[in-house]
């Protein structure tokens, strides 16, 4: 305590000074933070895990078990596209463009670079002349542009024809640019489109309504993606609409919320933190003083984020206000000893450095358990949590150590607190409510130590039955547009990012996968897998192969002559040299590698392909490996299938995370109370709340996700405060009365820090909700769950934890009489 006593003297005595450092390490975090970076790019999150390796060929296909995983899908029939491509043209829609649409060439946009934008166009006319003939108009004017310099789509796409006794390799379209198109044109085209695997599903949508290009732009913004469909307009005469998506515009709109975010959260935060001190002690002073110093604290945090090379991303978006609020938290403990000690009477001169020297305390196991949650985090092996942790952290850390120094000189400055502040302190409706309680529990400890049961009940009962959602569109609001697309062209053509299968030979010797024999397995391998309604197209080798064979032989399999299967494959080759899309790359030169693309989606919940979806596509490819030749090595690949692991990573860290918060947050505890028993109660309300919250998020069908997954341990560190702040009281009063009834004890010590722990934890909790007006629903969600879990947290440690203490008294009292009655006997 003396060294203690000496450092609150050297600041009294220095205070000028320590101020001018304050500042000046201010004015250093804000030019550094000033360089932070806002990184919108959600695939780098998935590309962290190598693919877990399976083998082919080992032990016994179970066709039961396939198809009791199918008979989980609702029952849907697919389209057939051939009676469709066989439809007559309407008679109305069997003209030529009447009105020609001058070319709008514009300067705007840079020529340079390259983007990644999908563009769909939709429409029940898509395949008639009229409509073809307009769109050809359309996008010459599009081509026009200088910034799109080309596009890709079924219009300059290959198939394979049977001419004689040969193959041949022609255009899908036999449409000559510059000419109207005619009906045969047209019938020539859906007939193709519908008997080409390697379209339908992927290109176009099996209904013949829905065409996707693929465009070749440069780096165009935002508005200018949307200014190019004005080029486009003259077909919505049609009933045509368009949608847009790919990386390029779903990275635009995550910038978007992510700069429209860190700038409303970070201010609605302030906001509540100014309402809720001022609401609190009804003085400026408890308004303004945690106020600058949350700024001070938030700078700082941003300006180490910097130095360490750290970025703002989609998980560690809520650092800042975890900063503001967590860390203006410590000023509420100061400010009520600072009060208290006004209202017992010291000097008003020495008041504020010696409520820092008694609640120093405190603050600082407040401030450790909270970092310890947060720290946590390092156990991940998801990078970003670990910036999101350390971050926090650092943050925390500068809080507590402003909240002892920063905070105290400037009270120094101001004159003692006016007498009605002091009575507001001592005598007010919540502190008369914290009284009542403290009776209430005391004398019914049993029906409070009950609800602590029934709470772990009901978590053990839902706790494997909290879904897990890495989806990324759910980021985005519902009405958004880029988000509408996105899910549109998922339904109809599986989006853009599909479910891949890597297939590598066993031995070393090339042509592996062109022995018939191995590549008929594959084949029935995929047959298998299509059966998923999840799954809207499979390109490959093996199926190409197959289609390549019913137009050659009229057999729709894998053939048995090497020489042929060698010939198909040389179409395949001549195909990619086409630029033939993901036919191009299905298979390796050598033969011994083959690339499954599986486009899909989530046909259950009607979205762009989720965890869920992605489950169940790998659940049926695993079921599925007997079926392929035995020793062949197997590996999911993609932006989908990596998500899935992302997931599952999740899952994983937040069970590692939360159980060290629990263990070094009672090692901590124990170590602080020298009391293992000491340290499981500060355990009991942090528990209580993370047990609270499994239940919450299974009824109101809560995901874990990028964000949310972080809340168990986060909750553990931030909500332990309250109990660590009883306790402490608790163990002073029995030191000081070690005679005095438990019961007693416990109604004083929750009368001493009840008002500290509700102001503190409200301030938390209004701070928390504020995330719930963020853009993104896994922010809101987390917002949500931190404010139940941090009330939880109060609300266990003034009800729950009292009664846990009385109830051990009661037990212990129970030990005795029985030892006393024994030894009588």
């Amino acid at each position: 305590m003396k060294h203690l006593t000496t450092f609150f003297k050297f600041q009294e005595k220095h205070r000028l000074c320590i101020l001018a450092v304050i500042f000046i390490l201010t004015a250093f975090f804000a030019f550094e933070a000033s360089k932070i970076k806002v990184n919108a790019d959600f695939s780098v999150l998935f590309n962290q895990y190598p693919s877990k390796t399976y083998m082919g060929g080992e032990g016994t296909f179970d066709s039961k078990e396939t198809q009791q995983l199918l008979d989980s899908f609702p029952s849907s029939a697919r389209i057939d596209t051939t009676a469709i491509a066989a439809q007559p043209i309407p008679a109305d829609m069997d003209e030529h463009a009447d009105v020609t649409y001058p070319a709008k060439i514009t300067s705007e946009g840079n020529a340079k670079g390259s983007g990644n934008l999908l563009l769909m166009i939709h429409s029940k006319s898509f395949f008639t002349p009229v409509f073809l003939n307009t769109l050809d108009i359309c996008l010459e004017n599009l081509k026009a542009q200088p910034d799109v310099h080309d596009y890709t789509s079924v219009f300059n796409y290959f198939t394979v024809i049977k001419k004689g006794s040969r193959l041949s390799l022609v255009p899908l379209s036999s449409h000559q640019e510059g000419t109207p198109w005619t009906d045969a044109q047209v019938m020539e085209l859906r007939q193709r489109l519908s008997t080409d695997p390697t379209v339908t599903g992927y290109m176009v949508s099996a209904d013949l309504q829905s065409v996707i290009f693929h465009l070749d732009t440069a780096k165009l913004s935002e508005e200018r993606i949307y200014d190019l469909l004005t080029y486009l307009q003259p077909l919505e005469q049609y009933g045509a609409t368009f949608s847009i998506t790919g990386s390029a515009p779903i990275t635009y709109r995550i910038m978007y919320y992510l700069t429209h975010d860190l700038t409303l959260l970070l201010g609605l935060c302030l906001i509540v933190i100014l309402i809720t001190f001022y609401l609190s002690f009804r003085a400026k002073r408890s308004m303004l003083l945690p106020f600058v110093l949350s700024i001070i604290g938030l700078i700082w945090t941003f300006g180490t984020m910097a130095l360490l090379g750290y970025e703002i991303t989609l998980i560690n978006i809520v650092t800042p206000c975890m900063v503001l609020v967590l860390g203006s938290s410590y000023a509420v403990h100061l400010l009520s000893e600072y009060y208290r000690m006004h209202v017992e009477g010291f000097p008003a001169k020495a008041i504020p450095f010696k409520a820092g020297e008694r609640i120093h305390t405190t603050i600082f196991l407040a401030a450790i358990t909270t970092i310890i949650g947060f720290l946590s985090l390092l156990v991940s092996k998801v990078s970003g949590l670990r910036e999101f942790g350390l971050s926090v952290s650092i943050g925390i850390a500068y809080c507590a150590i402003l909240s002892l120094t920063f905070l105290p000189i400037a009270l120094s400055f101001l004159d003692a607190p006016k007498q009605k502040q002091q009575e507001i302190f001592e005598h007010g409706i919540l502190t008369r409510t914290i009284h009542k309680l403290a009776t209430l529990v005391t004398e019914h400890w049993k029906i409070f130590c009950l609800v602590f049961v029934a709470v772990f009940v009901g978590f053990f009962l839902t706790k494997d039955k909290v879904m897990v959602d890495t989806n990324y569109m759910a980021y985005f609001p519902e009405s958004d547009r880029i988000g509408t697309d996105t899910r549109f062209i998922a339904k109809e053509l599986g989006g853009d990012m599909p479910f891949e299968v890597v297939l590598t030979a066993p031995s070393t010797s090339a042509g592996f996968f062109l022995d018939p024999v191995n590549l008929g397995k594959v084949y029935a391998f995929e047959q298998e897998v299509e059966k998923s309604p999840d799954i809207l197209q499979d390109i490959s080798f093996a199926s190409y192969v197959a289609f390549l064979n019913k137009t050659y032989s009229g057999k729709e399999d894998i053939p048995s002559q090497k020489a042929l299967l060698n010939l198909f494959s040389r179409l395949v080759t001549l195909l990619h040299d086409k630029g033939a899309g993901l036919i191009g790359k299905v298979i390796s030169k050598d033969g011994n590698t083959l690339h499954i693309y599986l486009q899909s989606y989530d046909s259950i919940k009607k979205d762009v392909a989720t965890t869920s979806s992605s489950a169940r596509i790998e659940t049926l490819l695993r079921s599925s490996l007997p079926l392929l030749p035995k020793g062949v090595s197997v590996q999911f690949k993609g932006t989908n299938a990596q998500a899935l692991s992302f997931s599952r990573q999740l899952m994983k860290d937040q069970q590692a995370s939360q159980m060290v918060s629990y263990l070094l947050v009672f090692i901590l505890a124990a170590f602080a109370f020298c009391s293992a028993i000491r340290g499981l109660l500060t355990l009991i309300p942090v528990a209580t709340a993370v047990a609270a919250n499994y239940i919450f998020m299974y009824l109101l069908g809560i995901p874990f996700d990028m964000v949310t997954v972080s809340f168990a341990s986060v909750a553990i560190g931030a909500g332990v405060d309250d109990a660590i702040h009883f306790l402490l009281h608790y163990t002073q009063h029995r030191k000081e009365h070690p005679q005095s009834p438990v019961k007693q004890t416990v109604r004083l010590t929750m009368e001493e820090t009840g008002r500290a722990i509700v102001i503190t934890t409200l301030s938390i909790v209004l701070g928390m909700l504020m995330l719930s007006f963020g853009s993104y629903t896994p922010i809101r969600f987390f917002g949500i769950l931190m404010s139940i879990a941090l009330m939880d947290s109060m609300l266990a440690t003034i009800l729950i934890l009292p009664a846990a203490i009385v109830a051990l008294d009661a037990f212990k009292n129970r030990q005795r009489r029985r030892k006393l009655t024994s030894t009588e006997q």
